[in-house]
Order: structure tokens, then sequence, then C-alpha cells
């Protein structure tokens, strides 16, 4: 029954898209107009996704900080890049064959070797850093199917009314997803290649998260006739940055 409705739902959307799509305003930036995002927090301090990641990114003065999420076995949603936990940290296996519980004990790899990094729960995250920083939640997931994540991170935020992330992902079912039963969020689909812009004929995500080398004229006034902001990744040269500065984007997640 859920996924009769949920299919109902898609065809719904897609129809209103394709049909009776009005073009939205442009968000503005609370931090002026042009949105800077450090990459899984600032990196150049602490690892990836981790508290301290996200308060170093505070310290240095950033407004907004990207974060990616997956969920645990018990749906437990935790801030990571990778399912798989020999990539970052000395445990073994895949996060989503994980209880929470049995990820607590583990360390995340650093280049400082004197402090024990954990994997946080991303309710603990926004509960600890609240608004003092604006928040990009990517959602992971594990094959284009899989809405897990989704619908977790959903009922979490219903219990953080006031924190409004932008909710991005490459899985445009993940995007659809916070389209329809969380119209109040913004949303961004990410690309990676070229051959996937017809999807945002589809989905008409919020923002556009494109990768730095497909950027193009062509592109840029695709966005700008659609205004659709667009938002670029992952930027980790000073040069490269100055670039698109001046380029008319809304903004750069970047590693700097």
């Amino acid at each position: 029954m859920i996924y009769v409705l949920f299919i109902s739902a898609f065809i719904i959307i897609v129809l209103q898209h394709l049909f009776f799509w009005k073009s939205y305003k442009k968000p503005i930036a609370r931090n002026g107009d042009f949105r800077i995002y450090a990459h899984r927090g600032y990196t150049g301090e602490a690892p990836d996704n981790t508290k301290e990641s996200i308060d170093a990114a505070i310290k240095k003065g950033y407004g907004w900080v990207e974060i990616d999420i997956v969920s645990t076995k018990d749906n437990v949603v935790v801030c990571s890049h990778n399912f798989d936990l020999e990539k970052e940290t000395d445990g073994l296996g895949y996060i989503y064959n994980h209880n929470y519980d049995s990820l607590k004990c583990l360390n995340i790899r650093s280049y400082n070797n004197s402090k024990n990094y954990k994997i946080p729960k991303l309710v603990d995250v926004l509960n600890l850093y609240g608004h003092k920083i604006n928040y990009n939640i990517e959602i992971k997931v594990k094959n284009i199917f899989d809405l897990t994540t989704a619908k977790n991170l959903s009922g979490l935020l219903k219990n953080c009314p006031d924190i409004r992330p932008v909710i991005s992902s490459f899985s445009p079912l993940a995007v659809i997803y916070f389209k329809i039963f969380r119209k109040n969020l913004k949303t961004a689909l990410i690309i990676d290649n070229p051959k996937y812009l017809w999807l945002l004929n589809i989905i008409h995500p919020d923002f556009l998260h494109v990768r730095v080398d497909l950027i193009t004229e062509q592109l840029i006034k695709y966005s700008q006739e659609h205004n659709l902001p667009i938002v670029i990744w992952t930027v980790d040269n000073y040069l490269v940055q100055k670039s698109c500065e001046r380029l008319p984007v809304f903004g750069i997640i970047t590693d700097l």
C-alpha cells in the first residue's frame, strides 16, 4: 500500500513539474549572496564529518557546512561519507550492518593520532551547533532505490523544526522524496556527469550542485533561464575559487 501511494505521488509530482511548474524565487543566503560551504566541515583541522571539523568551520567563519549522512542498521542517522567502515575508521564491515552502539567505540583515522575522533549522530550535531551555522545535508544511498536515509532524516528533522537545512543528494528519488513529503525544505540535485542533466526537467530542485569541471556557459545560461541557482563542488584551489566567485553562481563547496 505504501509503495502504491508513493508511486501515485511520484506520478503526480512529475505531471505537476512537467506541465504546471513555475519558476521559484532565488533563495537568499543568510551571510550574503555568495555562499561558501565548508566541505564536510573544516577538514584542515579534523577528519571529515566529525563534530570537531564542524566546530572548526564555525570558528573559521564559514556560514555553511556540507555534511554527508548514512543510516545504521537500527536507523540512526550518522555523519559519514562512506558506508565502508574500513575506509575511514578502525572498524570492519558496513555502517548499515551495524547498530549505532557498536559504532561508538570506533575511531576515525586521522593525521592527528593524539585525538580519538568518533562517528557522530546527526541529531547530536544539530543539537550541539543549532543556528551557529547553516547546513547542507547530503544523503548517501546504497543504490538508486534506497530511501532509508531519506525517510530517517525526514523523521529526525520533524523533531528539529527550527533547523531548515538544504537537502542534497546524487539520488533523484531522495530529492523527490523531500519535494513530496517535506515541501518546506530546499533541495539540491548533485550532478557529476552531464548526461544526467535531463533529470532537471523532471525533478526541478531548488539548487543544482555541479562538479567544478562541468561548469559551462551553456549550463550557466540554463540556470539563469530557469532561475536555478548553481553551487559548484569541490573547489580546492584558491585561483579556482576566485574564478568561481566571478561567475553568476550561488556558491561553492570548498576544502580550503
